[in-house]
């Protein structure tokens, strides 16, 4: 659960505070509820009291802060592991002294390492959020930040996400073939009905196991695996309706999942914004590219095989692939195109995303 007093020592997760072994102290789990000011505090920063001037320890605000304006409880009190001694530990004795109640739940997460060591200011190995986010989609950054149990350490390095792109390319490729051959996505206001009961058994376990987000992804690709085998099975029978219903009900879980982890990527804000926030252009790209697909489909039909090649060598140089399916066609801008921005899919259907907002377009023509 995060280090204690009680349990210092050398490991390097639960370090000694040299603060504890104060001589002020009687008991190193002793600490301050009020404090003399220092030179260097504002006057603003101090009171007068009946025993003295001075301000609050630092665990006082969040005493004073949850009972004030969380209804005298935190539902779910999280935070590092190093902060379960002394602050969490301290807040909570003194919450209760007063009479309050403290957290409901307490929840210490692990940090996120670099080769092995805490990122942190004062090691120089933290990374900005804006500079994450300038070179990768904010959809692969929460996946890969949260793809362990929040007790686990997390190693960030980049294979961390290239794993988070992978996932990002079967979830997506997954969603858009199933929308394809169903004739549009589930609206989300039918995921957002799906209640917790309702959705697959094994990830309902694995969030009840103390939020195990790991497994409930697991769960979340047992499903996609599940629902490509159905739909390869339909290129032989494309209007079947009991496949097509065992479809959907498939998608409608997957996006449900998705939708509890805040993943869903039809939901906002993944499918408002693209990665520079244009999704006027997305939508543009979408109908000019459509445009071409059913030019080529047009060619396809009359058998002009050399004009349909042309059409989809053409978006192939300016970076745009097309994959074929029983239920039409779809593009995606491709990771070594001219073009490196979007949503990207290769020619066999699997993204190389790097904006899970611009997602590739489905056009339902047939041959």
């Amino acid at each position: 659960m995060g280090p204690s007093v009680d349990a210092a020592g050398d490991d390097k997760y639960n370090p000694v505070d040299p603060a504890d072994l104060s001589p002020n102290k009687h008991d190193p789990r002793d600490f301050a509820l009020w404090k003399s000011p220092k030179a260097t505090d504002p006057l603003t920063a101090r009171w007068a009291t009946p025993f003295g001037v001075g301000r609050p320890g630092w665990h006082i605000e969040c005493s004073a802060m949850s009972h004030r304006y969380l209804n005298g409880m935190f539902d779910i009190h999280g935070g590092g592991l190093d902060l379960r001694f002394p602050h969490h530990e301290n807040e909570m004795a003194q919450t209760r002294a007063a009479g309050w109640n403290s957290a409901a739940r307490w929840m210490h997460s692990a940090w996120v390492t670099a080769k092995g060591e805490k990122m942190s200011k004062s090691l120089g190995n933290g990374l900005s959020v804006p500079s994450v986010l300038a070179d990768n989609p904010a959809w692969v950054v929460r996946y890969a930040l949260g793809s362990v149990q929040y007790r686990s350490m997390l190693e960030w390095s980049g294979r961390t996400l290239e794993e988070a792109r992978a996932a990002y390319e079967r979830v997506t490729n997954f969603i858009e073939r199933a929308g394809v051959a169903l004739g549009g996505q589930p609206s989300r206001e039918e995921i957002v009905a799906v209640d917790a009961d309702a959705l697959p058994g094994d990830f309902t376990a694995a969030m009840n196991e103390d939020v195990n987000v790991s497994g409930a992804i697991a769960a979340v690709f047992t499903a996609i695996r599940s629902g490509n085998a159905l739909l390869s099975s339909l290129d032989d029978r494309p209007d079947d309706a009991e496949t097509l219903e065992r479809v959907r009900r498939s998608l409608t879980d997957v996006r449900a999942m998705l939708d509890v982890l805040g993943l869903d990527p039809l939901a906002r804000p993944w499918a408002a914004n693209d990665k520079g926030g244009d999704a006027a252009a997305s939508k543009a790209l979408d109908a000019l590219v459509g445009r071409e697909l059913e030019m080529r489909d047009q060619a396809r039909r009359a058998r002009d095989f050399a004009r349909a090649d042309a059409i989809r060598d053409d978006l192939a140089a300016a970076g745009i692939a097309i994959e074929d399916g029983a239920h039409g066609s779809t593009w995606s801008l491709v990771e070594d195109g001219p073009h490196d921005s979007g949503d990207r899919r290769s020619g066999d259907g699997h993204a190389d995303a790097a904006n899970p907002a611009d997602a590739s377009r489905t056009h339902p023509t047939r041959d």
